[in-house]
């Protein structure tokens, strides 16, 4: 009887974490759909993380500093060129912010992991509450917009 139980318990703590992580890409779907692109400027809208691809990170920062990111290939058409454009971005970023972003890998982002984008959008969001201002109302994670 032991083992129909763990395996329940353990079909149930799979069901958890995947409820979460689908919570957790929701909300930062939400929060990109509803706060980041619109204060841009920008129409399109996402449906998951998976979206959030190097050429959409490099469109929004350029657009939140008004400035070009250098060394990024305009027109990437490879993984290598992608994995190149995400690096050069958070080079730039690095300079610009001056603050260690070595926890996020341009290569999981290219893949689409949810935890390397969620911890980029994060930085995206950041930068754009300082550069922008604050956005009316905050976020959709509550944070308190511009300090």
């Amino acid at each position: 009887m032991a083992a129909p139980r763990t395996r329940i318990g353990s079909n149930l703590r799979d069901q958890h974490a995947v409820s979460l992580q689908t919570r957790f890409e929701e909300t930062y779907v939400r929060s990109v759909n509803a706060v980041l692109l619109p204060r841009l400027g920008f129409e399109e809208r996402i449906t998951s993380l998976e979206e959030c691809t190097p050429n959409m990170f490099i469109a929004v920062v350029e657009a939140i500093l008004r400035a070009q990111v250098p060394e990024v290939h305009r027109e990437p058409n490879t993984i290598d060129a992608h994995e190149h454009n995400m690096r050069a971005l958070l080079n730039f970023l690095n300079q610009v912010i001056g603050a260690d972003l070595s926890h996020i890998s341009h290569t999981l982002i290219c893949q689409g992991n949810p935890s390397a984008t969620s911890n980029m959008l994060d930085i995206v969001l950041s930068l754009a509450d300082i550069v922008c201002g604050p956005y009316p109302g905050g976020d959709l994670e509550g944070r308190s917009s511009g300090g």
